[in-house]
């Protein structure tokens, strides 16, 4: 009883976000269809893109679509950039993996070459994310732009199990985030690099990031992912044996990401508490876990979340013999297997990627060139 009013607790509370975050969504699209002042319509166009971009990825991709489209009209590259990073995230999020891959690469292109800090907004605007300030100078603005391309393309590479590709982007992210000062970002990059380590089976280095990241979020007070730095803490614990206290950082890390409306966090520490109930024989109380997961991830209409919560259901109800459900559960993640990232799609990936490889290649081999006939010039 005490579980299921807790359950009940836990829809409510999701609920009251959703609304919340739906009515200062509206508030800013209000001002959007008021506003004569295009820069303005930029900036809160890449605010509703940045909150969607946890929550509803389509929406997220929509808004920084029409983001790219203002920020092309007025030349300003470095949102141009950050439009079409926003835009690879949501197509990540989405399961459109090489389509998010090509939409990188041309973020990529314009953001790592400095000439794209000429044309930079500078100041103070509503609803600015800390980890993406414009308050500072556009060098600083460019290289925070280019550690978030490169975290996002770690993560891309990290969802496709390429964990060695993932690594390299996510120390170039931590490179140039360390570079551009800014600790807020630094914070998360570190939290998807524990991530990472974790995956590569270096439990240990794992840690050493994660708990980098939580001082970080400390320090600054910037507590948007909390609940996944926590989330991954509890991951590594249990990697190493210890379920008890892995099982406390997940329960922790519900309720941080219930607290910053962070779904997808939501999602992973119920499916993840569930585990721990399953393994302890408890597999009752891990259902309602289960229940509050596939409601969050409805709301979000991520298909790896859904792909998850629909995998647990089946493996629920299958220990239970109820073969109906088990069906139904099962029917629903092969059609989400065959839309998610299926053998044509990775192959269409693979091409994209061998493309980009060839073509640093390219550049590298024109460098080297240019510079072999600068060292012949000087020794003339």
């Amino acid at each position: 009883m005490k579980r299921k009013f807790i359950y009940i607790i836990g829809f409510l509370l999701i609920n009251i976000a959703v609304l919340a975050q739906q009515s200062y969504i509206d508030s800013l699209q209000k001002e959007i269809s008021i506003t004569q002042n295009d820069t303005i319509k930029l900036v809160l166009l890449s605010n509703i893109a940045r909150i969607y971009s946890e929550t509803i990825p389509d929406s997220a991709f929509a808004f920084a679509e029409k983001e790219l489209a203002i920020a092309r009209r007025l030349n300003f590259k470095l949102d141009e950039g950050g439009a079409l990073r926003e835009m690879g995230y949501a197509l990540m999020n989405m399961g459109n993996y090489p389509r998010s891959l090509q939409t990188l690469l041309s973020a990529m292109a314009i953001v790592d070459d400095p000439k794209s800090e000429q044309k930079v907004l500078i100041g103070k605007y509503p609803g600015d994310d800390d980890a993406a300030t414009r308050s500072v100078t556009p060098q600083i603005q460019r290289l925070q732009e280019l550690a978030f391309i490169h975290q996002v393309m770690g993560i891309l590479y990290g969802n496709t199990n390429n964990y060695e590709k993932a690594l390299f982007h996510h120390q170039e992210a931590r490179q140039t985030a360390e570079q551009s000062g800014n600790i807020p970002l630094q914070s998360i990059i570190n939290m998807t690099l524990g991530r990472v380590y974790l995956n590569l089976k270096k439990p240990d280095s794992a840690l050493v990031s994660e708990q980098k990241a939580y001082d970080q979020a400390i320090q600054t007070g910037y507590k948007k992912y909390l609940g996944s730095i926590l989330l991954n803490m509890g991951r590594i614990h249990a990697v190493r044996g210890n379920t008890q206290l892995a099982s406390e950082y997940f329960r922790k890390a519900l309720a941080a990401s219930a607290e910053q409306n962070y779904f997808r966090g939501v999602v992973a520490s119920n499916l993840l508490l569930n585990d721990f109930y399953k393994q302890s024989s408890n597999r009752d109380s891990g259902f309602h876990y289960i229940k509050d997961a596939l409601t969050a991830a409805q709301y979000v209409n991520g298909p790896d979340l859904l792909l998850r919560s629909y995998t647990a259901l089946a493996d629920y109800y299958r220990a239970e013999g109820n073969n109906d459900s088990t069906v139904k559960y099962l029917s629903l993640i092969i059609k989400i297997n065959d839309s998610l990232f299926n053998s044509k799609q990775a192959q269409q990936f693979q091409n994209i990627d061998f493309d980009e490889q060839q073509r640093q290649q390219q550049i590298e081999t024109a460098n080297a060139a240019y510079r072999e006939k600068f060292r012949m010039y000087i020794l003339k």
